[in-house]
């Protein structure tokens, strides 16, 4: 394995806003063909994995590889060869071979837990790892934990995807029956590999749009809040006809009242979906040859525009020396988002690079945010230009307090550019993205009874399930403040989901 060496760069930018962390990997990808993937993922201490693949000549397989980064940004020299992990040697694929990696995350344990498939059938399994890199020996068979192996159901195995809520692994999964007939699924297992049979039918969900249709597939799934979003393709004959159906994490059932909207596809990254339903589409728009503006829209849960962002529900940003390429959205849990975009500035020396904007729910840029780009010479407030040439934003992690976002390199030596971006706002909890923004429970741990209190006198509800998904009660009412009796549960996770107005939250309550 040819070594990458890492370089960490400290940037500070205008107005008290640091892009803390920046660092790029180049010297084995200036050499290469072509490169993809570049997910990050970040664990529970700050460390940050990547993983991408990349081939040195055209028809060549791919080799993957996975990098881990301590919080302050130096490769974790524990980890794989000097924190660069080759998954076809740790996996004994020649260099004609490719190993079929879909996805992974990593666990509440710190262990990268990687969704892979088998050369001949694509059928899914499981690879874990330990923090150094290692198979982890006591996961399954000798790391590997096989799912959808029941040869009375499945024929062939298509794509699957990789989901990490809390404790639970929502796994999407495309297939054909023993009778070559497409079908879909989302199954919903724990960190081990087993299926939590509180959830769905069993642990499994059929996703299937009906009678009138020839099959159904997935195209992807995301993650919102509490909600889980998935888009799947409907086949009548070979017209295809695209939606997006919503089901609940905690308990894992639909939401038969969330409204298709046909504007709306998290298949290209260009839709992010909060919790609420609410979604934002962005786009760029054409102006000139040499010039292309940002268009964002933003819609209500009902399918229709909300009037209320930007000018009657679109915020379009263009600049005359500027040209804007859109690249992906990353919803806030206090309604703001922030867009990925890469840019030219024409005045300059016309090199593209990458960079973030904030925008408000209402669609006003953050003029506290950036500032480090200039427009014909004028810094532009709510602008973050990252490191990055030539290349596009492709994997963003949200944690409590900054953004993780990798990027694409390919100016001056192929690579990838991962930026840890600080930014703050007054709603966010201190703990993590997922606990609640709106209430407060206490104690947690929690041995008899908790006390929930939300911040304000309106009327909330709130659902609690086990681990496993099944529910302990379901959508109680109150007001300002409740208490609840964990003394009859066993000791165990458990996932408190409240709703009040259009917010609303996930926090998970140790019982002891």
């Amino acid at each position: 394995m040819k070594k990458i060496i890492s370089f960490l760069v400290c940037l500070f930018f205008l107005q008290g806003f640091a892009q803390s962390l920046a660092w790029w990997n180049y010297d084995s990808l200036q050499n290469m063909y072509s490169y993809s993937l570049g997910i990050n993922r970040v664990d529970g201490n700050g460390n940050v994995y990547l993983l991408y693949s990349a081939t040195p000549e055209r028809f060549r397989s791919y080799t993957f590889y996975i990098e881990k980064y301590t919080p302050q940004g130096t490769r974790d020299s524990n980890f794989g060869v000097n924190g660069v992990l080759n998954l076809n040697t740790l996996l004994g694929y020649s260099s004609s071979e490719e190993p079929p990696v879909f996805s992974f995350e990593v666990t509440e344990s710190n262990k990268v837990l990687l969704l892979m498939g088998t050369p001949n059938n694509g059928n899914p399994k499981l690879l874990r790892l330990n923090e150094d890199g290692t198979v982890d020996q006591n996961y399954g068979v000798s790391g590997t934990k096989q799912i959808y192996t029941d040869p009375s159901k499945y024929g062939k195995h298509y794509r699957s995807g990789l989901y990490k809520v809390g404790s639970k692994y929502f796994i999407s999964h495309n297939y054909s029956d023993l009778q070559d007939k497409p079908k879909a699924e989302i199954g919903c297992f724990n960190e081990t590999g087993e299926l939590l049979t509180g959830m769905f039918d069993q642990g499994l969900k059929q996703i299937d749009y009906g009678s009138a249709y020839a099959y159904t597939q997935i195209q992807s799934m995301v993650v919102s809040g509490s909600y889980l979003y998935v888009q799947g393709v409907g086949y009548i004959g070979a017209t295809p006809n695209s939606r997006i159906s919503r089901i609940e994490t905690a308990s894992g059932i639909q939401d038969n009242s969330y409204v298709y909207n046909p504007n709306l596809n998290i298949s290209f990254n260009n839709t992010y979906i909060f919790p609420d339903g609410k979604a934002i589409v962005g786009n760029s728009t054409s102006v000139s040859s040499s010039r292309t503006d940002l268009k964002l829209k933003k819609y209500l849960a009902d399918g229709t525009v909300d009037t209320s962002f930007g000018t009657n529900g679109e915020l379009s940003l263009g600049y005359p020396w500027i040209s804007l390429n859109f690249s992906r959205i990353q919803g806030l849990p206090n309604g703001d988002f922030i867009v990925g975009i890469a840019y030219v500035s024409t005045a300059s020396s016309g090199n593209r690079r990458n960079a973030l904007i904030y925008v408000k729910s209402n669609g006003e840029i953050n003029s506290s945010f950036g500032g480090n780009i200039p427009n014909n010479g004028i810094p532009i407030p709510g602008f973050l230009g990252l490191i990055g040439y030539y290349g596009y934003n492709t994997s963003f992690t949200l944690k409590p307090d900054y953004l993780m976002v990798t990027a694409s390199r390919s100016y001056m030596g192929t690579g990838l550019a991962t930026c840890r971006v600080n930014f703050n706002y007054s709603t966010l909890s201190a703990d993590e993205v997922s606990k609640s923004y709106a209430f407060s429970f206490y104690p947690n741990p929690v041995k008899s009874v908790g006390t929930l209190t939300v911040k304000d006198n309106s009327e909330a509800t709130i659902s609690l399930s086990d681990s496993s998904g099944k529910l302990v009660f379901r959508n109680q009412v109150f007001r300002n403040k409740t208490e609840i009796d964990f003394s009859t549960l066993t000791s165990g996770v458990y996932y408190l989901n409240i709703k009040q107005k259009d917010k609303e939250s996930t926090q998970k309550i140790i019982k002891e």
